[in-house]
């Protein structure tokens, strides 16, 4: 049988060493970046599950908080009219992509959305998700090439 020793519990900052201080700092403020970035941003998995996300994710669906949105599958919280749309995503994704699908939103009904996927690294298990809502860039550029034809 295998027995593990006792790990040490740490229960205030200044018990660990000036490094760990450091680096927990500094993971606080990378946080905090994310967080008040007003771009939609989150962390999922290569099964698409919902591990980290930002405000800015929960003002675009009208959340009340992240409870609503963490530990969900990506195809839940972003409704698409393909259903496969991210199970494909995920699976081919390779180091970089990005792709526009249509979205059904509870605020703003119908919005196209561009969704980029940014790898973690050499085994991409991680996948940072940027979300931009396109639906306007796209009507628009609709209505220059109707206005030129």
């Amino acid at each position: 049988m295998l027995e593990c020793l006792p790990m040490k519990e740490k229960t205030d900052i200044q018990d660990t060493s000036p490094l760990q201080q450091t680096i927990e700092k500094a993971k606080r403020e990378l946080e905090r970046m994310i967080d008040l970035n007003p771009q939609v941003m989150l962390l999922v998995d290569k099964a698409g599950m919902i591990l980290r996300a930002n405000r800015a994710l929960l003002e675009f669906l009208s959340v009340p908080n992240f409870k609503e949105i963490l530990s969900r599958h990506i195809d839940e919280v972003f409704r698409c009219a393909d259903a496969a749309f991210f199970k494909r995503f995920l699976r081919n994704v390779k180091g970089y992509d990005t792709r526009e699908t249509e979205v059904e939103t509870t605020r703003l009904g119908k919005r196209l959305l561009r969704f980029t996927l940014v790898g973690s690294g050499l085994e991409a298990h991680i996948f940072a998700v940027i979300v931009s809502d396109v639906s306007t860039e796209k009507e628009q550029a609709d209505q220059l090439e109707k206005k030129h034809k």
